[in-house]
């Protein structure tokens, strides 16, 4: 038979070692309005009282008279346990096969004919009936960015809790999960055929399996690499030795519950995009309904330490999007039954938002009114643009170029909202562990009200209107302690990572910082200087002869490197915009590129001491200018709050960085002693130490209370809030010139 060409897609990214392909297919439902992060109405049963079932049955009699069945799930206006008995009692002398029944839940899965359909649409017994679609696949770390690191090394790991993994199968003793997997069950019922058996396309040949190894990765290994990636995002942890990953999951210490739900497929079944020889897979709502309703009834189960399941993880999203979850519960009350049973018992259902870039609404199940959806973004908190967004979108979290664990016991990078989701499934884990009483609605109202804040778009796909809107990117110790989140102060840029920059050009990133490859040639002036984009995902380097040097989405607007100068140039800064940057020589000479505008400059003054460094003020409206004796010259709404430059110092000034309100600065000097002034706190310094080499550079965190400088060897100095991520130390033998974050 031919099955129904309709179809929802996984959210998933495809791995590669240069890029990632999104695609998809997105189409606008009716527009009904529901609030952000609402749990909808509690419940398992149908809509009791309606004497008219709900759902397309014109669409399923017709699929069933082309293929001679149509594949179906039923909700019954009974108790659980009456509702396959009564749906058979209803079908008697009807062709039609029982598939799944639901220990709690008021569902029966069933292959119906034509015939069937319509002797249904009359019954007094059946709530709604809708397709048992088929979801098929179409498609730096982000623990950093979201303050997992910092959280584990306070012991937020998740430990005494589970999530599971609603997905393509688990490869259970990878490296990166060896151990990890406490439980694995098996729901692939396979292609079927009315009367004729089908063959399941779980481990054993059949449709179900549980126990070890019932979770193994589906068969299509192009395809099925996606749940093993998705457990390690979640949980995933360091096996340590000789290559180890230098990263974990989010919730390194909780322990998984695998639950493989995709069947194998060929032909028409398979998207269009999919040749009608190559195999696809793809997992029945009633399959996955399974695996959500063994969750619900098996949540508190004995196992190595108790199951304690937290969350259950679903990247997976659909072909129609719903701008509002009312219209999407209406469409889906099936899985809306299973998702509200789940809530109602204190476990998450945290679902993928789709790969589309449509933001106009979100697919089933991720717009259902009780799950919570997930968006992805850059880790320099940008919305990735294949994102799905929708007024009612839950959270955000990082879902771009994430690496993890892949069948094969090794790692691949990935990119897609499949990615962003497992973050906030390990959060789940590591707010439980520290919160174990919380309700759902607690949980998420933690996370949601700690989040940093992201600006983004929605379209009413009626009107067309474009509206702005704000979502929370996940932040771990954040929402663990109640305080507010870091917004950088550029308001974009990344901040939970730095990088370091050599004289010769070779680059450096640690934390969540991108790899942007280094300068293909060795500049013939050494780089004195460097900066990054507002975006986190660039970098501009200056030479001693003012050639700028640009990598990722630096753009160049211009240099001085043709040009005969009266002193050497020492640094530079960027426009609030990033469509512009500021060049200084040690005469205190400004050169101005893009939008950057002259303010004024020391290129007439006598110095006592020459520049050695400058910053621009939050606005884009003026600099400051330092000296190696400390003094500080300001220009246009740069404000004067104090300087060196009447003190006899030990160590020259050798670099400043400003606080976010840019109402103070630091100056750090070559020995690592601080210099505080205005609103600039200290934090700390090296300036009591024998450092082995001098610093060259520093950098302020986003929340402007911490900083790190960098010395010529690499070697990396933190104090306050900012992060140790790693050191450049015996990585070059040319100096280092400074460092950006």
């Amino acid at each position: 038979m031919r099955l129904s060409r309709t179809v929802l897609i996984v959210a998933l990214a495809v791995a590669s070692s240069v890029g990632t392909v999104f695609a998809g297919s997105a189409s606008a439902g009716p527009v009904v309005t529901t609030a952000p992060g609402t749990s909808g109405t509690s419940g398992t049963s149908g809509t009791s009282g309606t004497d008219v079932p709900q759902g397309d049955f014109d669409g399923l009699a017709r699929t069933a008279a082309q293929d001679g069945t149509v594949r179906a799930i039923v909700q019954m206006d009974t108790p659980p346990a009456a509702a396959a008995p009564v749906l058979a009692d209803q079908l008697a002398g009807y062709d039609h096969e029982i598939e799944t029944t639901y220990t709690n839940l008021p569902v029966v899965a069933v292959s119906l004919s034509a015939d069937a359909v319509r002797h249904l649409e009359d019954s007094p017994d059946v709530a709604s009936i809708a397709r048992d679609e088929i979801r098929h696949i179409d498609d730096a770390q982000s623990g950093p960015v979201v303050g997992s690191p910092a959280a584990i090394a306070a012991g937020h790991n998740g430990g005494g809790w589970s999530v599971a993994i609603l997905d393509t199968g688990v490869q259970n003793n990878h490296p990166f999960l060896n151990g990890r997997i406490v439980h694995e069950e098996c729901f692939a019922s396979g292609p079927n055929t009315l009367n004729v058996g089908s063959t399941g396309s779980c481990p054993n040949g059949g449709q179900t399996m549980s126990g070890t190894g019932a979770a193994a990765p589906c068969p299509v290994a192009s395809q099925c690499a996606h749940g093993t990636h998705v457990a390690g995002i979640a949980a995933g942890r360091d096996p340590g030795g000789a290559g180890a990953t230098g990263y974990d999951g989010v919730a390194p210490q909780s322990t998984i519950v695998a639950i493989q739900v995709f069947s194998v497929f060929t032909g028409s079944t398979c998207p269009v995009t999919v040749p009608p020889t190559v195999s696809c897979i793809g997992a029945y709502d009633s399959d996955i309904l399974k695996g959500l309703n063994w969750v619900d009834t098996h949540k508190s189960a004995a196992g190595v330490g108790g199951w304690n399941i937290a969350a259950v993880n679903m990247s997976l999203g659909g072909a129609t999007r719903y701008p509002t979850t009312a219209a999407c519960d209406a469409a889906d009350p099936s899985t809306v039954a299973a998702v509200r049973s789940l809530r109602t018992h204190g476990i998450a259902t945290v679902v993928a938002s789709g790969n589309d870039g449509d933001h106009t609404g979100l697919p089933s199940p991720a717009c259902l009114s009780p799950v919570v959806s997930v968006g992805s973004t850059s880790n320099s908190d940008t919305v990735s643009s294949f994102s799905d967004v929708a007024p009612y979108l839950s959270l955000f979290a990082p879902g771009q170029s994430i690496s993890s664990s892949v069948p094969g016991s090794t790692y691949a990078v990935m990119s897609g909202t499949s990615m962003a989701t497992p973050v906030v499934t390990g959060a789940w884990a590591v707010l439980r562990q520290q919160f174990p009483a919380d309700t759902v609605d607690q949980t998420l109202a933690r996370i949601r009200s700690t989040g940093r804040p992201i600006p983004t778009t929605v379209t009413d796909p009626a009107t067309h209107v474009v509206s702005n809107l704000t979502v929370p990117r996940v932040a771990v110790g954040a929402a663990l302690d109640g305080s507010a989140p870091a917004i950088a102060a550029n308001g974009s840029g990344a901040t939970t990572g730095y990088t370091v920059v050599s004289a010769s050009g070779q680059v450096f990133p640690f934390g969540s910082a991108p790899n942007l490859g280094s300068l293909p040639v060795t500049p013939a002036h050494p780089v004195i200087g460097v900066t990054g984009t507002t975006t986190g995902n660039g970098i501009w380097m200056v030479a001693t002869d003012g050639g700028i040097f640009t990598l990722g989405d630096a753009a160049f607007y211009g240099s001085t490197g043709a040009m005969r100068l009266n002193a050497p140039v020492v640094g530079l800064g960027t426009t609030t915009t990033g469509n512009g940057y500021w060049l200084v020589a040690s005469d205190g000479g400004i050169f101005t590129f893009g939008d950057a505008a002259f303010y004024g400059s020391t290129g007439a003054l006598r110095l006592k001491a020459p520049i050695v460094g400058m910053t621009a003020t939050p606005s884009g409206h003026g600099y400051w200018l330092v000296a190696s004796d400390g003094g500080i010259f300001s220009f246009g709404d740069a404000a004067f709050y104090g300087s060196t430059g009447a003190l006899k110092l030990d160590q020259p000034v050798v670099g400043i960085a400003r606080t976010p309100t840019g109402h103070g600065y630091w100056m750090v000097a070559a020995d690592g002693g601080i210099f505080s002034f205005g609103d600039a706190t200290f934090r700390g310094s090296t300036g009591g130490m024998h450092l082995a080499k001098p610093i060259v550079g520093m950098t302020a965190t986003a929340t402007g209370a911490g900083y790190r400088f960098v010395a010529t060897d690499g070697g990396v100095f933190t104090f306050g809030d900012a992060p140790f991520y790693g050191s450049a130390a015996g990585r070059t033998a040319s100096p280092i010139a400074g460092m950006t974050s």
